[in-house]
């Protein structure tokens, strides 16, 4: 099915080729185009996390570090951007960080084949575990054959402010939740279920 999916994208799309910056090949012009494209192809409720200016700067700084593996890739022509992503590759392990498609695009499953035109070049680097981080997007239990929980601890001082701040975020964490519920209960949304449930 990969195969195809990338035939379609190269019948359509002759002049696409897979453009990987990795090391001191790495550099903010490269950062910085799949930055753009994943702000504007941005398909999700709410705002893209990418629009913190701190978390832009925090990548352009871990760039500087080739040990710490970060990945820009894109998957596209010199007109056209069709799928980019940030990754990091660590030792035997990949770590798909943040994946953007043109939505104009998107029967041709460009993200697809972007992962999957990577995959020889990941193998040769003897990587072994694939990692998908969090989210429940469709095109990463085509690939996975596991899933793991993510919990997370938050430490503040006791003070009235860190209490507010708690109090917000653990707010908006809830009215996501439960708008989410609601667009499942008004049919505006399909409940997800894993994959990998009846498994456990």
């Amino acid at each position: 099915e990969l195969r195809r999916q990338c035939r379609r994208v190269h019948d359509q799309f002759p002049e696409t080729k897979l453009e990987i910056s990795s090391g001191s090949a790495l550099n903010a012009d490269a950062i910085d185009r799949v930055i753009a494209f994943h702000r504007e192809h941005f398909r999700f409720a709410g705002s893209n996390p990418l629009d913190d200016p701190r978390l832009r700067g925090l990548l352009h700084d871990v760039s500087k570090a080739p040990e710490a593996g970060l990945q820009a890739s894109v998957l596209g022509s010199a007109d056209l951007t069709l799928a980019a992503d940030l990754t990091f590759v660590r030792g035997s392990a990949f770590f798909g960080f943040l994946t953007a498609f043109h939505p104009d695009h998107a029967k041709f499953s460009p993200g697809n084949c972007l992962l999957s035109e990577r995959l020889p070049n990941l193998i040769e680097a003897e990587v072994r575990r694939f990692d998908f981080l969090c989210g429940s997007e469709p095109y990463k239990y085509r690939f996975a054959t596991d899933e793991y929980r993510i919990d997370s601890v938050v430490l503040a001082p006791r003070t009235p402010a860190s209490n507010l701040r708690y109090v917000v975020e653990l707010a908006r964490k809830w009215v996501r939740i439960l708008g989410k519920r609601v667009l499942v209960r008004l049919g505006l949304r399909k409940p997800f279920q894993s994959p990998f449930q009846d498994q456990k």
